[in-house]
């Protein structure tokens, strides 16, 4: 053996989950995601969020879902194993 460790996966699966949304608390989790939040200055997060919400009246009711896809792995490293979940 060459030292490396090696790992295997074991089972790897996914689901699909519809996570319920208000129009506020959707305008929301987009701030919060690394490129809006993150990526932009105060400013421009307000102008985006403005733009957002000028959006959202126009597409979307009150309340709507989105479908989140759910991916999982099972992996087994020299023996142990433990699980990871990627959203």
């Amino acid at each position: 053996m060459d030292g490396r460790r090696r790992s295997f996966a074991g089972d790897v699966f996914f689901y699909d989950v519809d996570v319920p949304f208000t129009r506020e608390s959707w305008r929301g989790r987009i701030r919060a995601c690394r490129g809006v939040g993150a990526a932009l200055t105060v400013e421009q997060v307000a102008a985006f969020d403005r733009g957002h919400e000028e959006l959202l009246q126009r597409i979307a009711g009150n309340t709507f879902t989105i479908t989140h896809r759910i991916d999982a792995a099972i992996f087994s490293l020299n023996g142990f194993e433990f699980k990871h979940s990627a959203c």
